[in-house]
């Protein structure tokens, strides 16, 4: 069962503080790494849910989730009042996480880290229609039919940074084409996914901001 967050804007400022000083402490960190952390931060971790179309903050969120089987999502959050659930998968920042370090002469191969994530997702999808027809799944996620929505976390920036024009193009092609089953994958290095989630936090302070100086 997903566990129910209240979300504070003060703190999870803080908390993505917390996170950019883990970032910038080193360029490389592993998955189990980035995770622990993550689980101490969970106002921080609901406010993923803002970066999928849609679903606003999260309501509701439980790391490890069993969506059937052996079939486990890294994170799973809820909005039940938008009807959606976001499941996430976060793989490590430690070099060559992206696009692997050999290829051939035109083009870089893409690393076997976010193959892995995208054989990921696509069990999720599996998993997700082959258990339509049990109630278990829709109770373990407290809603029923939801929007499902797809996150892979994978590297850092500099490794695009460093790379050569090419990569960076087929890596920002690959943010906007790839999707299952009709529901998008959205892919962020951990380094986009510490700015969109500190922006979408501050953009929608400064709204509640503006909506509170309306009403009175």
């Amino acid at each position: 069962m997903l566990a129910d967050h209240r979300f504070d804007f003060r703190v999870a400022e803080r908390e993505a503080t917390r996170f950019r000083d883990f970032a910038n402490a080193s360029s490389n960190f592993t998955e189990r790494d980035a995770k622990t952390l993550l689980r101490e931060m969970p106002n921080f971790t609901v406010a993923i849910g803002g970066l999928a179309s849609g679903m606003s903050f999260a309501a509701a969120f439980k790391y490890e989730f069993r969506v059937q089987g052996v079939v486990a999502a890294d994170l799973v959050l809820r909005n039940a009042s938008r009807n959606s659930a976001l499941f996430v998968e976060f793989e490590g920042a430690e070099g060559n996480d992206i696009f692997a370090a050999k290829g051939t002469n035109q083009l870089k191969s893409w690393a076997r880290r976010l193959e892995h994530a995208e054989s990921q997702v696509i069990d999720w999808s599996w998993a997700i229609k082959d258990a339509a027809a049990s109630t278990i799944l829709e109770q373990n996620l407290g809603m029923r039919n939801p929007e499902y929505h797809f996150m892979i976390v994978c590297g850092r920036d500099s490794e695009l940074s460093s790379a050569y024009g090419t990569e960076r193009s087929r890596y920002a092609h690959s943010r906007k084409a790839v999707s299952i089953n009709g529901d998008k994958i959205r892919l962020y290095t951990y380094d986009e996914l510490l700015s969109e989630v500190e922006l979408f936090v501050s953009a929608t302070r400064a709204k509640s901001v503006d909506d509170s100086a309306q009403t009175r």
